[in-house]
């Protein structure tokens, strides 16, 4: 398909789209999206689909034998006449679906039993999902990248979760988080994401469907990096504010060892983002920053609700009691 071929519901802002790569069976390279996957962007600009996954040559559930599709056998197993070999997206969706299954659970083992939100949940497939081939992400063949959940359920990875903790009210409102990298030598990321107020149907299918915009900004010693402004599969310094994605992400190849600031900021809120809680123009977000060490607890204080976790807290000493709130520990202790 060319470009801009995903059709309604599958461009929506505030889903998980998947687009379908091959496989390793039959000779299949697994870097190399399907030619029957849909391709971006959506109709208003937005970065389109989310990620990827296996969808070519996929054993699935057979389908009945007098049908053409899903009814060949594999070749590589005995099949007991149950499975079939199938290719399409709707293979690929479903990996990602029980993907979102295994992070669900990896994160009520870690929270208490609380539940990501599901725009924690799509950060979390964006920040750690791999480039494909030629670095080149965000692209409109396989969005972020292909679902890497070997690097996101990574213990030994340093990462900083913010779960909708904090609500903007007011245009201008901002989060700072002062982070250090915890390997200079290794890429760091940074992905925001937020689930956007509905928006009104319009006549012209290629007008923003972005209600409330946050921006993402870091900023290093010398330069200073704006959410999805890539080159190359990495962020370059300088350009302008996203105004159409409600995920957005800064990757550094070579962070260095100097500390860094993570700013999510409110730059426009004229809808009701977050029912029930604040006002009538407000929005929550997740975010999620990896190969990063929080350098300040996040401020809370000791008895108080929390939504953001360090699970290596390092010498700050925080960690989560075995109820959801803060309490204090001994330098050096993990959650």
């Amino acid at each position: 398909p060319g470009p801009e071929t995903l059709t309604a519901p599958h461009e929506a802002k505030n889903i998980i789209s998947v687009a379908s790569t091959s496989s390793h069976r039959g000779g299949g390279m697994i870097d190399e999206v399907s030619g029957f996957s849909s391709r971006g962007p959506a109709r208003d600009g937005r970065i389109a689909p989310t990620v990827a996954a296996p969808g070519g040559t996929v054993v699935s559930t057979r389908s009945l034998p007098a049908s053409a599709v899903c009814n060949e056998p594999p070749t590589d197993g005995n099949s007991f006449g149950l499975y079939g070999v199938c290719s399409g997206t709707s293979m690929a969706a479903p990996h990602v679906t029980g993907a979102v299954a295994l992070v669900t659970q990896w994160w009520r083992n870690r929270t208490v039993g609380l539940s990501p939100s599901p725009a924690l949940t799509k950060a979390l497939l964006v920040n750690t999902a791999t480039d494909m081939a030629i670095p080149d992400v965000p692209n409109a063949n396989e969005g972020w990248g292909r679902v890497d959940l070997g690097a996101l359920f990574d213990p030994t990875a340093k990462r900083t979760y913010v779960d909708q903790r904090w609500v903007f009210t007011d245009l201008g409102e901002r989060r700072v988080f002062t982070v250090k990298p915890a390997d200079p030598t290794r890429p760091l990321k940074v992905t925001l994401a937020w689930t956007d107020a509905p928006g009104t149907p319009q006549a012209d299918p290629t007008a923003p469907a972005l209600v409330n915009d946050l921006d993402l900004v870091v900023e290093g010693q010398k330069a200073t990096y704006l959410g999805n402004n890539f080159a190359d599969g990495a962020s370059v310094a300088g350009g302008a504010a996203d105004r159409l994605n409600n995920v957005e992400s800064v990757y550094l190849r070579a962070p260095g060892s100097k500390k860094l600031r993570v700013v999510v900021q409110a730059a426009n809120l004229p809808s009701d983002g977050v029912p029930g809680t604040g006002d009538a123009t407000d929005q929550d977000f997740a975010l999620v920053i990896s190969n990063a060490v929080e350098e300040i607890p996040p401020p809370a204080a000791l008895g108080e609700p929390y939504a953001s976790y360090s699970f290596d807290a390092g010498t700050q000493g925080w960690t989560t009691t075995g109820v959801p709130t803060w309490s204090r520990s001994a330098p050096g202790a993990t959650a």
